[in-house]
This record gives structure tokens, C-alpha cells and sequence, in this order.
């Protein structure tokens, strides 16, 4: 069906809740407990990236190891179970209030929240947000469903052409990506049989850095194979990131991620936009570069950044769960 005004709507909470017991019954065989709902409007994916979350508002702890959740009260711990799970955890499924939707795309968001909800209920949280637990509730439902609801980590190119996103978020969109692209820097790393790019913020010297001298401190290594860099170009001109973003390498991050170019066309195509070569070995021939998808170099960066970020805060045996934190994206577990 055609998205029209007339058939989009923000979910007010009357129809969250009401649509929740329904969905409860039918679907989880009414194993949920009660659950509070509204709608976000800043935050992370505000601006377009997440159509709902769920939370909890009740200020809970996860041990690292055995994954129980409990409070602290009085020196006296409470752990958290079926039975007190929401009084203690006070779970909430919050909808983006800048997305308007037909009632079939956001019943679908709602269950996709619903298999969040039932991952912690027990007291023991996931490894992974969209890891075993939240898989094995995902097909259960969708098996239930008949087939009529496909719950999966991502949402269905069905159910997101139900959504509309709202004119001013458009623009606010479209203004952050111009900025990304203007302040992005992409390093493109040769192997003898890769080629690995990455690209970052240009105000982020200490990655720029990171990136750079750990390819060429490598280079030299014998073990490496393959993995040996022979080349190190640059470039922030706006032809080159305008490539990368056209061909879905568009994301800028704070912290490292790589992508490994395994296209020719797409390689020969930015060696013939302005750059800058870095560094380079005697031997390096880019008309004689070949690739492959060996990532062993780019796997020892990002465990040499890891690493740093881990010396400087040692991990504790707990982990508070904040009513900020969106636990449909990650477990807190993921996080720390």
C-alpha cells in the first residue's frame, strides 16, 4: 500500500499498550510482564537510523562474567528474576517520534522490542544484542506469526518503506552528511594482495596516527605475508570522499574501521583523483597491485587500538544498565 498521510501515524501509548497485550498473548504465550511506552526525540539514531529501542529505567548491574542482573541496596544484593523483573528494571519501549508509520511497519518495530524485552526478563543478559537469545525468541515469534512477521537485527525492506521520516529530519540528514564529508580523511593502506581503507575525522590526528605508523611499523615483517604494507596514500579531497560515500563508504568514526577494497574499478577510480602518497617501499607497483580479502594487518590495529583504550580503564566486575543506554543496538555487556 502507497504510504499516504491518511495511513501513516505516530503510535500514541494507548495503542503501544493495547497492541502490546495483544502481541504478548498471541505471539510470547503472554510471558511478558508489563511495559511502559512513548517516543524519543534526541539522542543516537534520532536522526533517522532507529525507528524504536528498548530500555530499562530502573538502574540495575550486570556481572561480567555470570551475566546475573541485580541491586545494590543496603549492602544487600537483589537479583533480578521473572518475578521482580519489572519493578526492579522498569522496562520501556520508546518509538522515534520523527518517523511516522503505517500500523504494519510499527507493529513490527514494537515485536522487534518485544524479543529485547523477553532477552533480559529472566535476569541474565544477553552476550550480544542481537546475539543467540535474541535469535532463538526472533524465530520463535516468526515462526508463531506464520510467517506474517519476519523478526531478524535489521528491520525488513518491507517494513521500512512503511516509514516516512519527517521533512525537517531530511535536511537536518542531509546537512550532517555534507559536514562528514568535509571533514573526512580517507587513508588507503596497499597490501601486496589488498587494499585497506579507512576513513576519519580530519580533527582525529591520534587514529590518523595510529593507523599510519602501525602499517608502515609492519611493513617490514616477515610473517606478515601478504598482510605487508607497500604503499600509504591520503586524500580529503572532495571528489575522492565524494566517490567513497557514493559507493557506500560513507561512514566516518571516531574509532577504527576498515573496509577492504576488492573492486579494481573502484581502486583505479580514486588513483585518478587527487591524493597524497604517505609512504611508500621501493618494490611498490600499483599497475602490478592484485588483491585478495586477507585482513590480518587491519585485524592487529584494531587490536592494538583495543588495547590502548583498555589499558586506561580497567574493567570492573560489574556493569550498570542506565536508562540511556539502548539495549536493542548493543548488550551492555558489548559496551565495557
Amino acid at each position: 500500500m502507497e504510504n499516504t498521510e491518511k495511513n501513516l501515524m505516530l503510535p500514541t501509548e494507548e495503542w503501544a499498550k493495547a497492541k502490546y497485550d495483544e502481541l504478548n498473548q498471541t505471539l510470547f504465550d503472554g510471558e511478558l510482564g508489563d511495559c511502559s511506552f512513548g517516543l524519543f526525540s534526541s539522542g543516537k539514531g534520532s536522526e533517522g537510523h532507529t525507528f524504536g529501542y528498548f530500555k530499562m529505567l530502573g538502574r540495575v548491574f550486570v556481572n561480567r562474567y555470570s551475566r546475573r542482573m541485580y541491586l545494590q541496596n543496603n549492602y544487600v544484593t537483589v537479583y533480578v528474576n521473572r518475578n521482580n523483573f519489572v519493578n526492579l528494571c522498569e522496562p520501556r519501549i520508546e518509538f522515534n517520534s520523527h518517523y511516522r508509520g503505517t500500523e504494519d511497519a510499527l507493529t513490527h518495530t514494537l515485536l522487534h522490542e518485544m524479543c529485547h524485552y523477553y532477552t533480559y526478563m529472566y535476569g541474565v543478559a544477553p552476550k550480544q544484542g542481537h546475539g543467540p537469545e535474541f535469535r532463538e525468541i526472533a524465530s520463535y515469534v516468526s515462526s508463531k506469526s506464520k510467517g506474517r512477521f519476519d523478526i531478524a537485527r535489521f528491520i525488513s525492506h518491507e517494513a521500512i518503506s512503511g516509514y516516512q521520516l519527517d521533512d525537517d529530519m531530511v535536511q537536518k540528514r542531509e546537512t550532517r552528511k555534507a559536514n562528514k564529508k568535509s571533514s573526512a580523511l580517507a587513508i588507503l593502506a596497499f597490501k601486496e594482495n589488498k587494499a585497506e581503507l579507512s576513513i576519519i575525522s580530519t580533527n582525529n590526528k591520534s587514529l590518523y596516527d595510529t593507523i599510519i605508523n602501525t602499517n608502515i611499523s609492519r611493513a617490514s615483517e616477515p610473517n606478515l605475508a601478504r598482510g605487508k604494507t607497500t604503499a600509504i596514500i591520503t586524500s580529503n579531497d572532495i571528489d575522492f570522499i565524494e566517490y567513497l560515500f557514493s559507493h557506500r563508504y560513507g561512514k566516518v568514526l571516531r574509532t577504527y574501521r576498515f573496509w577492504t577494497l576488492n573492486n579494481p574499478t573502484v581502486l583505479n577510480d580514486l588513483l585518478n583523483l587527487p591524493h597524497e602518497v604517505v609512504w611508500q617501499s621501493p618494490q611498490f607497483n600499483v599497475n602490478q597491485y592484485k588483491m585478495n580479502e586477507n585482513k590480518k594487518i587491519a585485524k592487529i590495529i584494531e587490536e592494538e587500538i583495543n588495547s590502548y583504550f583498555q589499558s586506561k580503564k580497567m574493567p570492573k566486575d560489574s556493569i550498570e544498565i542506565t536508562p540511556d543506554m539502548n539495549l536493542s543496538e548493543y548488550s551492555p555487556l558489548e559496551l565495557n
